[in-house]
């Protein structure tokens, strides 16, 4: 009767992935009115980094616990990248009409690629925003000051972590009506899981550093 043992492999990933379809169905869910998509992104990301480290508790606890706990400034940082977002959009936008219309051609061209530099960085940085906020107790003015040394201290991981959050969207935009179940089951737990996969070792390395998992300085990420 091996087979049916709790402990048997099998029976793990089974467990691991129904767990994780209800997180993503809660992040989902929390993601709708969209101000509270900050708080319900770092109680995810919360519970991922638990499953990587083997250390599962009761999901729903958890997650609503930590979604309270961090929703000021898990919504503050939230608000701002839409923010960012919507101001890179319409930028792109209005250069790329400019562009095309002939006068500004000349100047807007350049322009679009300072834009996109702009929006790479900004990307790279707000990468690590909520995954700090979901582990770590700071002030605002520390979650982006680490946030932008770690993007540079860790640069191939920061390159890796974009290229799964722009695979994630471009397998979207290309084959949304096969990928549309996937996505529904899994595309937000799945890749937040990734993400934390990738940051782990970062966040332990801190960890060793400061001496607490609950805390983070910005000489830690300095040195």
């Amino acid at each position: 009767m091996r087979f049916m043992n709790y402990e048997n492999p099998f029976f793990r990933f089974v467990g691991g992935l129904v767990d994780h379809m209800l997180l993503n169905l809660l992040t989902v869910v929390l993601c709708i009115p969209v101000v509270t998509g900050g708080a319900a992104l770092s109680a995810m990301y919360y519970c991922n980094l638990h499953y990587i480290r083997g250390e599962e508790g009761y999901l729903l606890k958890m997650f609503f616990t930590q979604f309270k706990k961090n929703f000021r400034p898990a919504t503050v940082i939230w608000l701002g990248e839409v923010l960012f977002g919507v101001l890179v959009y319409l930028d792109f936008r209005i250069l790329g009409q400019a562009a095309e219309t002939g006068g500004m051609a000349g100047a807007a061209r350049p322009m679009l690629y300072l834009v996109l530099a702009f929006a790479l960085l900004g990307l790279f940085v707000m990468q690590y925003l909520l995954p700090l906020v979901s582990r770590y107790e700071s002030s605002l003015k520390d979650y982006y000051k680490n946030a932008m040394l770690l993007s540079v201290s860790y640069f191939p991981r920061t390159v890796l972590m974009a290229v799964v959050h722009a695979a994630v969207i471009v397998i979207f935009i290309l084959f949304w009506i096969y990928v549309l179940p996937a996505y529904i089951v899994l595309g937000l737990a799945g890749p937040g899981w990734i993400v934390m996969k990738i940051l782990d070792p970062v966040f332990r390395k801190i960890e060793e550093r400061s001496g607490d998992g609950k805390a983070e300085t910005s000489e830690d990420t300095e040195n």
